[in-house]
């Protein structure tokens, strides 16, 4: 991805065809330098390499990097709250938005920060996805069965010592 012809030509005439393109990564650097110059929107969460942290400051920081790291250090954080286990993870994020498109030397129009909420239960797709996954774990209130993977691989071995 870091040096696809196509994926750079399509982000850079984006703009120009109306069409937005969002594109996630880990690393900042993971995304090649026409993508990350033409950036139109950062959001931040907290980064801790110090070569990832001078090129954000540097793309779009539009300050002298020690400020942008102080700002960046006291607008973004990922707090674990009490009781947060790996498998429950309770937390408090806060990100932090840079509008790459604001030619701006005010900070308040370049940089905004948001707080995550907790959307409660949900579910990601339609529900026809999870219908199937409702029945199965009996969730609907419908006889659900459950499969007892051991079962059914125990089936399997029976079978391969069958002689036909």
């Amino acid at each position: 991805m870091l040096w696809n012809k196509q994926l750079n030509e399509f982000f850079v005439q984006g703009r120009h065809l109306c069409i937005s393109v969002f594109i996630l990564t880990q690393h900042v650097t993971g995304v090649g330098p026409m993508i990350r110059g033409n950036c139109d929107l950062a959001i931040l969460q907290p980064i801790f390499d110090k070569d990832a942290r001078e090129t954000i400051a540097r793309l779009f920081g539009n300050m002298h990097k020690d400020l942008f790291f102080q700002l960046m250090d006291d607008v973004v954080y990922d707090k674990n709250l009490e009781g947060s286990t790996p498998q429950e993870p309770k937390k408090e994020v806060r990100t932090m938005f840079i509008n790459a498109y604001e030619n701006s030397q005010n900070p308040l129009m370049r940089f905004k920060w948001y707080m995550a909420e907790d959307p409660g239960p949900f579910r990601l797709l339609a529900p026809e996805y999870w219908k199937e996954e409702d029945y199965d774990f009996g969730e609907s209130g419908g006889s659900g069965h459950s499969v007892d993977i051991v079962d059914e691989l125990d089936a399997v071995a029976a079978l391969s010592n069958f002689r036909f």
